[in-house]
């Protein structure tokens, strides 16, 4: 046992140890202290060390910060939102949960406590111990707006990171004394669907009017070869279509054959469709009035 094998042991770690590892490679106390005031490691955290041969990442800091903890924390909130590829970079601090009362003493780190934390509220990524999807989503709807909080669960549904039905679960469980988090049961419950569409249906409908656009035929039908379709909003005479869609976790197997059916027959019929989604009606509507503009004039 030496110095070597210590770091060899722990490069897949981002050579991020502790010294009860330390110990297990017989490196001393005392030959700790001479690493470090010869730059080979360097401290993070009380009893958390680092060989400086490995670069800094982002990802090092939140291992630290957990390995610190003494198998008491798991990543959480921004931190496993980093982690689990819900963010490109990590926003402040690491971030940890704990399952016990007392925190350790950690520099730079933003230390959260919890008295419930199942099983299957947590889960492992690259070896650090991590709060999984569906709890991430749901720490981070406390802290976030109703828009942001609907296109977070959006990007983790769609991003395989959790479930509906499982995001609805840990919604309901949790929702209790947690502001915003009855959001995440509103959008994921069975029928939200319907509900969602039509809130976005009415946000559509409010922003033609304030962008003041020619006013088009909502739930215009549709006859083809004797079944009945409804387009979203369409102006007959200039032969424009425009077709909403909803949350991407909403969009089936059997909404997507259901969807492409319906462009098919628009074309069939000689109009031309737009398609446009929940965020270009919420966030962007002044392109979405402008390309509409442009192709009534085409």
């Amino acid at each position: 046992m030496s110095v070597a094998t210590l770091q060899k042991a722990v490069m897949p770690e981002d050579g991020v140890f502790v010294r009860r590892e330390a110990r297990g490679h017989d490196v001393s106390n005392y030959r700790l202290r001479a690493l470090e005031a010869s730059e080979i490691i360097r401290k993070l955290h009380p009893e958390t060390w680092q060989f400086t041969a490995v670069p800094a990442t982002q990802r090092l800091a939140v291992r630290a910060a957990v390995k610190a903890a003494g198998g008491l924390a798991y990543a959480s909130h921004a931190s496993a939102a980093f982690l689990l590829g819900l963010e490109d970079n990590l926003r402040g601090r690491p971030e940890i949960t704990l399952r016990c009362s007392v925190a350790p003493t950690l520099n730079g780190v933003r230390v959260h406590r919890s008295r419930s934390l199942p099983a299957e509220d947590v889960t492992t990524v690259t070896g650090i111990a991590t709060t999984a999807g569906h709890r991430t989503v749901v720490d981070l709807g406390t802290r976030v707006e109703q828009n942001e909080r609907i296109e977070l669960a959006d990007r983790a549904i769609c991003a395989q990171v959790t479930s509906r039905p499982l995001l609805l679960e840990c919604a309901r469980r949790l929702q209790s004394g947690r502001a915003g988090v009855a959001t995440f049961v509103r959008i994921t419950e069975p029928g939200a669907d319907g509900v969602f569409w039509s809130a976005l249906e009415r946000l559509f409908g409010q922003q033609v009017r304030h962008h003041a656009l020619p006013a088009p035929l909502f739930n215009a039908p549709l006859r083809h070869r004797g079944d009945l379709f409804y387009v979203d909003a369409l102006w007959p005479v200039e032969s424009l279509a425009v077709e909403l869609r909803g949350l991407a976790f909403h969009r089936t197997r059997e909404h997507r054959i259901r969807d492409d059916l319906r462009s098919n027959v628009m074309s069939e019929c000689g109009l031309r469709s737009l398609v446009f989604g929940w965020r270009d009606v919420r966030d962007d509507f002044r392109t979405v009035a402008a390309t509409i503009r442009r192709t009534l004039c085409a």
